[in-house]
C-alpha cells in the first residue's frame, strides 16, 4: 500500500507539472495549497506551489510557502529543505526570469478599477456610512480581521437608495484596497438576471488571467478567483443581487479583502455577514436631497411645500431624485404644484417618473419576482393600507389560515414590500405599507382582481373584526352597550382559538387595534349596503375607556351618514344611540338627550328590546346627569321591566346602578344604598369588574350623603383598586370621592391631595363632570381650611364648568357652597341671594336632599341677617324634607358638610 500512495503522489507531481507548463497556475493552485497542508515534506509539491503563487504575482506568498516547509522539516526532522527548493527560493528572490518558462509572460500586476462614478448628489446617511465603513476597514488589514473576508449585506425596500449607497460607501473607503475594487450589477431579481460565471470570467481577466487560464466550470472559476485574490487587497461590491447562490462563488476567500452587497431581501443564508437594513431618508436629509435636484433656492422659497414633496415621496431617494428631476426640468413650476399633484395617491406613481427614472417600474421589479400566491396577497392587503394591522385581519382578506396569513405577511416582508411595525401590547407582530408601495399595490388591485373580489375581501376583513369585538365584549358588561343586531356575516380563520377576555387584556386589545378598526369603519362606510353601524356602534366601550372621543366621533359620524344614505332605519336608530352616549361620556348631555331621544322614536317601532333599553337607560343618564334625577327614574323603571324579559344581567345591572345614583340625588338613602348592592351583585356575577367599581364608587356617594364617612371612604378605595385591576387607567378622575371623604373626616391636607390628584387626571382626559367634582372638593375643602380666598375661586370656576355642562344638580351643590362661604365672610346678603338660587334649581330640579341642605343653610343666613322669622320658616321646611327622605332632622347632613 505505501508502494500505491507513493506511485499516485508522483502521478499528480507529473499532472501538476504538465499544467504547469501549460500555464493553468491559476486553476492549481488552490489545489495545492490543500496537497502541501496534507503531504508537507514532498519538496517537489511545496515547489510546484510556490511556483504556481509566484506566477500569479504573490511573490511574498510563494516565499512564505518556502519559509513554512523548511520551518517544518528543521523542527520535525531536522533537516534543511533539498538544493533544487533552496535553488528555487534564490530564484524567487532574484526575480529570475527563467521561472515564467513554460508559462504565460507574468507582465505588470493589474489593478481593477470597476466602481461607477461615485453620487455627486449624495445626501445624508452618515451613520451608516461610518458603519459601513468599520466593517469593511476590517477586511483592509483592521485590528479585528479574521481569515474571512468581512461581508456587509444592505437591505431595503424598492427605491430606498442601497445602489447609491453602496457606491458612494465604496469611493468612500476605496483607499483602503489599494489592489482593485470589483464592482457588478446581479440584476438579481429581473428575468435577465446575471450569471455569477459570467461575472467571474470578467473579474478573472480584470485580474490579469489569460483566457487560456479560465477554467470553464462555475467552481472551478471561483477557486481561480480566490486564488488570484489572496494576500490582496481588494473591495467586492455586489449589487441587487438575488439570492445567496448568485453571491455565494463570487466571495473572496482570504481576510484581506471586503464585500459590500446590496439585495432587496435579506440573504440571511450567507454565513458570517453583517446585515443592515436601510430605512427611507430622515425629513432633513430628503428635503436636502430635493435641494440638491431641484435647486437649493427654489426649495428656500418654499420650505413647506418641500417638505410636503419629500413626506408623499415616502422620504425614498428615488422617488425624491425623480420629483427633484421634474422640478428641474420645468423651471417655471412652484414647488407647491408639484406637492398638491403628488397628494393624490391615485396618480402619484404618474408623477414619480421621469426619463429612465420610475418608481413605478422600480417596485414593479419585486413585484414580478413573487409566485402568484403572494402576488395576490399584496393587492388584496392593499384593502388594509393605513394603520399597522396584525395577522389575524390579514387572514380575513385573504381568506386564510393564521398560520397561513403569517407565512405570507412575512414572505412579503423579506421582499421588501411589507414592513414590520413591531410588536404591539398583546404581543401581535403588526405589519404596514409604505405609502408609495401602498399606491402601487392598490394600482394592482384596482386593475388585477375584479370589484367582486374586492368586495369579498373587505367583506371578510369587516366580519374579521366583528367577530373578534362580539367575543371579547361578550365577557363584559360594558356601560357604553355595543351594538345588539348581527346582520353583517362574521368571519373567523379556521385555526382561531378564543382569546383571553380577561378585561384587562380586552381593553388592551381595543388600544391595540383602535386605528385600524377606526379605519376599517370608514372604508366600508363607503359601500353602499355594508352596515358599517354595527362595529361603529361596538366601539364606544373602548373608546370611552380612554376617552378617546375623536375617534369615537369619527366612526359615528361615518356610519350615521352611510345609514342614512342607504336608507336603514335600524342603523340610523342605533348610531343615534350610540351618539347619546359619546355625548354623555363628554360631559354634553343636552345633546346626548336629543340622540337618545331621536333614537327611541325609532326604536319604539323597529322592535328591538336590547336597543331600545340602551336608549333608555342612556337618556336616564342624562337627565340625571343634567339634575334631573326624578325624570331618570321614570326611564330606568321602565327598562328594568323590558330587562326582565330579556335575561341580560349585564345591562340589567348598568340599570341598576343608574337608578341607584338617581335615587341618591333624590334623598333616598337607603334605598339608593340597596339598589347600588345589587348593581355590584350583578356585575360581579357577570364578572366585570370596571362596572363593579362604578358601583362601588356610588354606593361610596349614598354613605358619606348620609354621613358615613368612613365606610364611604373604604369603598372609595375599593373602587380604585377594582378599576386598577380591569386596567381603566382613567378611573383615576374619580379619586375626588376619598377626597370628600377624607374632607368629611377632617383629614384636610389628605383631602386636598386626593382633589388635586383627580382635577389632574380629568383635565388630561378633558373630563368636564370630573373637573366639576374635584373644583366643587376643593373649594369646601379649602374652606374648612378657612381659605377663604382659595375657596371662593375654585368654587366659582367649578360654577362656570357646571352652568356650561348644563348640570343643576351640581350647580346647585357649588352654588350652596359658595353661599356659605359668603355668609363666613359675612356677606349674608350675598350669601342670600346665591342660596336662593341654589333652593330654586335644587326645587325645580326635585333634588330633594340637595333642596333640604341649601334651605338649611339659606336659614343660617337669614338669622345672620335678623331675619328671623323667615329663617324659622326655611328651618322648617328642611325638616320636613328630610322626614319625608327619612333622614335625621336633627341636622346630621348639615353637619356632614357640602357634597
Amino acid at each position: 500500500v505505501p508502494r500505491l500512495e507513493e506511485l499516485r503522489l508522483a502521478c499528480i507531481e507529473g499532472r501538476v507539472e504538465a499544467e504547469l507548463a501549460l500555464g493553468r497556475h491559476a486553476e492549481l493552485a488552490p489545489e495545492l495549497e490543500s496537497l502541501v497542508a496534507e503531504h508537507p515534506f514532498r519538496e517537489r509539491l511545496r515547489g510546484q506551489h510556490m511556483l504556481a503563487l509566484y506566477r500569479l504575482g504573490r511573490r511574498a506568498a510563494a516565499l512564505e510557502s518556502y519559509r513554512a516547509a523548511r520551518g517544518r522539516l528543521v523542527e520535525e526532522l531536522g533537516l534543511e529543505p533539498g538544493p533544487a527548493l533552496r535553488e528555487l527560493e534564490r530564484a524567487i528572490l532574484a526575480d529570475d526570469p527563467s521561472l515564467l518558462a513554460g508559462g504565460l509572460p507574468r507582465g505588470p500586476v493589474v489593478v481593477p478599477e470597476q466602481l461607477p462614478p461615485d453620487v455627486g448628489d449624495f445626501t445624508g446617511r452618515e451613520r451608516v456610512l461610518a458603519s459601513l465603513r468599520d466593517v469593511l476597514a476590517t477586511g483592509a488589514g483592521g485590528e479585528e480581521r479574521s481569515g474571512a473576508p468581512a461581508v456587509v449585506a444592505v437591505s431595503g425596500k424598492p427605491g430606498v437608495g442601497k445602489s447609491a449607497l453602496a457606491v458612494h460607501a465604496a469611493h468612500r473607503v476605496r483607499h483602503l484596497f489599494p489592489d482593485g475594487q470589483l464592482f457588478v450589477s446581479l440584476r438579481g431579481i429581473e428575468a435577465d438576471r446575471v450569471d455569477p460565471a459570467g461575472v467571474l470570467e470578467e473579474w478573472l481577466r480584470a485580474l490579469g488571467a489569460g483566457v487560456e487560464e479560465i477554467p470553464c466550470a462555475l467552481e472551478a472559476r471561483a477557486r481561480a478567483y480566490r486564488a488570484r485574490l489572496s494576500g490582496r487587497r481588494v473591495l467586492v461590491v455586489l449589487d441587487d443581487a438575488g439570492d445567496e447562490a448568485q453571491v455565494r462563488p463570487l466571495l473572496p476567500g482570504c481576510g484581506e479583502c471586503a464585500v459590500l452587497l446590496t439585495s432587496r431581501r435579506r440573504l440571511a443564508g450567507l454565513e458570517g455577514v453583517r446585515f443592515l437594513a436601510l430605512e427611507p431618508l430622515e425629513g432633513s436629509e430628503a428635503v436636502e436631497l430635493l435641494a440638491r435636484v431641484a435647486g437649493h433656492e427654489r426649495v428656500a422659497a418654499e420650505p413647506v411645500a418641500a417638505e410636503l414633496i419629500a413626506e408623499r415621496c415616502g422620504r425614498l431617494p428615488l422617488a425624491v431624485r425623480v420629483a427633484g428631476a421634474r422640478l428641474m426640468a420645468r423651471d417655471h413650476w412652484p414647488l407647491g404644484m408639484l406637492a398638491a399633484r403628488l397628494e393624490d395617491a391615485g396618480r402619484r406613481l404618474d408623477e414619480l417618473r421621469v426619463g429612465d427614472l420610475e418608481v413605478r417600474a422600480s417596485v414593479g421589479l419585486s413585484y414580478r419576482a413573487l409566485d402568484d400566491c403572494d402576488r395576490r396577497a399584496l393587492r388584496l392587503l392593499a384593502l388594509l393600507d393605513g394603520p399597522a394591522f396584525a395577522p389575524w385581519l390579514a387572514a380575513g382578506v385573504l381568506d386564510a389560515t393564521l398560520v397561513e396569513a403569517q407565512e405570507t405577511l412575512e414572505r412579503l416582508v423579506e421582499q421588501q414590500l411589507l414592513d414590520v411595525a413591531g410588536c404591539d401590547q398583546q404581543g401581535q407582530v403588526r405589519y404596514r405599507f409604505h405609502d408609495v408601495l401602498a399606491d402601487f399595490a392598490r394600482e394592482r388591485l384596482a386593475e388585477e382582481e375584479t370589484g367582486q373580489s374586492r368586495r369579498d375581501a373587505l367583506a371578510r376583513a369587516y366580519g374579521a373584526c366583528l367577530a373578534m369585538t362580539d367575543w371579547l365584549l361578550s365577557g363584559i358588561a360594558s356601560m357604553v352597550p355595543a351594538a345588539s343586531s348581527r346582520r353583517a356575516p362574521r368571519w373567523r380563520p379556521a385555526d382561531w382559538g378564543p382569546s383571553d377576555r380577561e378585561e384587562r387584556s380586552v381593553f388592551a386589545w381595543f388600544d391595540a387595534e383602535r386605528a385600524v378598526l377606526v379605519e376599517m369603519v370608514q372604508r366600508v362606510s363607503r359601500v353602499p349596503g355594508m352596515p358599517a353601524w354595527e362595529l361603529a356602534a361596538s366601539l364606544g366601550c373602548g373608546f370611552d375607556q380612554n376617552m378617546h372621543w375623536g375617534d369615537w366621533r369619527r366612526v359615528l359620524d361615518a356610519a350615521l351618514q352611510a345609514a342614512e344614505r342607504d336608507g336603514d332605519r335600524h342603523g340610523r336608530a342605533v348610531c343615534l344611540r350610540a351618539f347619546g352616549h359619546y355625548h354623555n361620556e363628554r360631559g354634553e348631555h343636552e345633546r346626548a338627550a336629543g340622540r337618545f331621544e331621536a333614537a327611541l322614536d325609532e326604536l319604539d317601532e323597529l322592535n328591538d328590546d336590547h336597543e331600545l333599553v340602551a336608549a333608555l337607560v342612556g337618556l336616564a343618564d342624562a337627565h340625571w346627569s343634567r339634575g334631573h334625577p326624578a325624570a331618570a327614574t321614570v326611564l330606568l323603571r321602565r327598562a328594568l321591566e323590558v330587562l326582565r324579559d330579556l335575561g341580560d344581567a349585564g345591562r340589567e345591572a348598568w340599570a341598576l346602578y343608574m337608578l341607584a345614583l338617581a335615587t341618591t340625588s333624590l334623598g333616598r338613602l337607603g334605598e339608593a344604598q340597596a339598589l347600588h348592592r345589587k348593581a355590584i351583585e350583578r356585575y360581579r356575577r357577570v364578572g366585570y369588574r370596571r362596572g363593579e367599581a362604578y358601583a362601588s364608587h356610588g354606593l361610596g356617594t349614598a354613605l358619606l350623603e348620609a354621613g358615613n364617612a368612613a365606610e364611604a371612604a373604604a369603598l372609595y378605595e375599593r373602587a380604585q383598586q377594582l378599576a386598577r385591576d380591569a386596567g381603566d387607567d382613567t378611573f383615576g378622575a374619580l379619586r375626588y370621592g376619598l377626597g370628600f371623604a377624607r374632607r368629611d373626616q377632617g383629614r384636610l391636607e389628605e383631602a386636598t391631595r386626593e382633589l388635586r390628584a383627580a382635577l389632574a387626571i380629568s383635565r388630561d382626559l378633558h373630563y368636564k363632570r370630573g373637573q366639576v367634582y374635584a373644583l366643587h372638593g376643593l373649594g369646601t375643602t379649602a374652606h374648612r381650611r378657612t381659605r377663604i380666598d382659595e375657596a371662593v375661586a375654585e368654587l366659582q370656576r367649578a360654577h362656570a364648568l357646571a352652568r356650561e355642562m348644563g348640570d343643576q344638580r351640581m350647580t346647585a351643590r357649588i352654588l350652596r357652597a359658595l353661599g356659605e362661604v359668603r355668609l363666613d365672610q359675612r356677606r349674608s346678603g350675598e350669601a342670600i341671594s346665591i342660596l336662593r338660587t341654589a333652593v330654586e334649581i335644587a326645587s325645580h330640579n326635585e333634588l330633594r336632599l340637595i333642596e333640604a341642605n341649601t334651605r338649611a343653610s339659606l336659614a343660617r343666613a337669614l338669622l345672620a341677617d335678623g331675619a328671623d322669622e323667615d329663617a324659622a320658616d326655611e328651618l322648617e321646611r328642611s325638616e320636613l324634607i328630610k322626614r319625608e327622605l327619612e333622614l335625621d332632622a336633627g341636622g346630621t347632613l348639615l353637619v356632614a358638610g357640602s357634597r
